[in-house]
């Protein structure tokens, strides 16, 4: 860009010593230029918006322009904008820009534009998008920039421009879309979590995914997962990632009753040095030594309640953002809800475990069977156990085929009924009959039968015992 002619101050500085305006011929005469020259430089005024012309007649009288300047206005904009000349190199930024890179606007000014910004992915090099606004073209672009250990994602937009001498200029604005971006990719990664996690019925998968996810959004090194023990209250630390064997030793249990025991069942996210943030007593030496520098104590909620707790720790000082403050606690409220799911599910297994388990131990044979009142249409026979099966000969398969009274071969339709009604207002029924086993051999048995509502319908369990006089 060519230096500004001497000429256009004197004229300015003569247009401002006389703020009513002055012709053509007054200014040619206040500073000794012909008039063609001072009308030529005055249409250049006029072109680049420093002077204004409001004609009286046959005469047109020039004044000082009242616009702002556009530089002042660009410092109102919440866009970063940088102007351009034809060699590239950097006319003007505007604060925000400046307040970005912190530096002032000298240190800036004349900086070739490729030194200052360099996306992180070469595919998207800005020499090519400025070529194309430099032959006339309007370029939009999303790019990413490194700043430090952070990506900032921009909406670039160039804009070709003039600058008062004529010569051809660039104007570009850099609209920040870092929190969409983000955004949009939270919602990726939730998706995704939701997708694994709905095929998990184990915590061994659930949990590891769980505190990767987290370790992701905060872009941290380590951390683990405390649960919270339903007798105790207390937290323990069940699942854990890069955390030393310090840690995982000494600072496996969070007390419930605890400041931080407290701060983590109240809901209350805590995020600081780990010098700041007390495990209990006599813990404060060992973080210190574990090399933790930062660390994140976030609750996982289900249900109005805290189950647990995510530990995640940093070994270099973190500031957490606002946005990732965010980004974690919404995960941490869904993983709440997963994390509970999954447990109830394994406590309901392993329930159903034992059960199974002292079901098939019984000495004596149990019939399961669905309940009802109608002796034409005996319910089917839903679960027994093994002495069942060895006891009468039959497979499994074979007596859930069968109804209890495919068994009994004695009790008269009264009796039956006798027994049914004593279920139904006892929901206990005790009584002596025949089985016949498979063989046909007939067996004396007394039973004691129980009536009570299972998966939303009434069944019987009834214990048949063999040894009968």
């Amino acid at each position: 860009m060519e230096s500004e002619p001497s000429e256009l101050p004197a004229i300015l500085e003569i247009l401002k010593e006389n703020p009513r305006g002055m012709s053509v011929r007054q200014i040619s005469e206040a500073i000794g230029m012909n008039r063609v020259t001072v009308a030529r430089y005055l249409d250049v005024l006029r072109t680049s918006g420093r002077v204004e012309m409001v004609p009286y007649g046959q005469a047109k009288v020039y004044f000082l322009s009242h616009r702002v300047p556009i530089s002042a206005l660009l410092d109102f904009s919440s866009d970063y904008v940088i102007v351009l000349g034809n060699d590239r190199k950097i006319v003007h930024a505007n604060s925000k820009m400046l307040e970005l890179f912190d530096l002032k606007l000298d240190a800036l000014s004349g900086v070739y534009i490729d030194d200052l910004m360099s996306p992180d992915n070469d595919e998207k090099n800005l020499a090519p998008f400025i070529d194309a606004a430099l032959s006339g073209r309007e370029v939009i672009e999303e790019i990413c920039i490194q700043k430090g250990n952070t990506d900032i994602c921009f909406e670039m937009k160039i804009i070709p421009a003039v600058f008062e001498d004529g010569a051809p200029g660039l104007t570009i604005i850099f609209h920040d879309i870092t929190e969409r971006k983000r955004t949009e990719e939270m919602i990726l990664i939730q998706r995704d979590l939701a997708w694994q996690l709905s095929a998990t019925q184990s915590l061994s998968v659930a949990l590891p995914l769980c505190i990767r996810t987290a370790r992701y959004i905060l872009n941290i090194e380590s951390g683990g997962v405390y649960l919270r023990n339903g007798d105790s209250g207390d937290f323990e630390l069940v699942y854990s990632e890069g955390l030393n064997d310090l840690f995982r030793t000494k600072i496996s249990t969070i007390s419930a009753g605890s400041r931080l025991g407290r701060d983590i069942i109240s809901g209350r996210p805590i995020y600081g040095k780990s010098t700041d943030i007390k495990f209990g007593e006599g813990t404060d030496d060992i973080l210190g030594m574990t090399g933790l520098k930062s660390l994140a104590i976030i609750p996982l909620p289900d249900n109005g309640k805290v189950i647990g707790c995510f530990s995640l720790g940093s070994y270099i000082p973190d500031d957490y953002s606002k946005f990732n403050k965010r980004e974690i606690e919404t995960l941490a409220t869904y993983i709440g809800s997963v994390i509970s799911r999954i447990k109830t599910q394994e406590d309901l297994r392993l329930s159903e475990k034992k059960y199974k388990t002292l079901f098939n131990y019984c000495e004596n044979p149990v019939f399961v069977h669905n309940f009802r009142d109608n002796i034409k249409e005996p319910g089917r026979i839903i679960e027994v156990n093994s002495a069942a099966c060895n006891g009468f000969g039959y497979s499994r398969n074979e007596l859930y085929n069968m109804s209890i009274l495919d068994l009994d071969c004695h009790l008269s339709e009264e009796d039956l009924m006798s027994v049914i009604e004593d279920l139904k207002q006892e929901k206990v029924a005790d009584y002596r009959t025949i089985y016949r086993n498979k063989g046909g051999e007939e067996v004396p048995v007394s039973v004691r039968s129980h009536l009570f509502d299972f998966d939303k319908n009434s069944v019987i369990l009834s214990v048949a015992n063999k040894n009968v006089l």
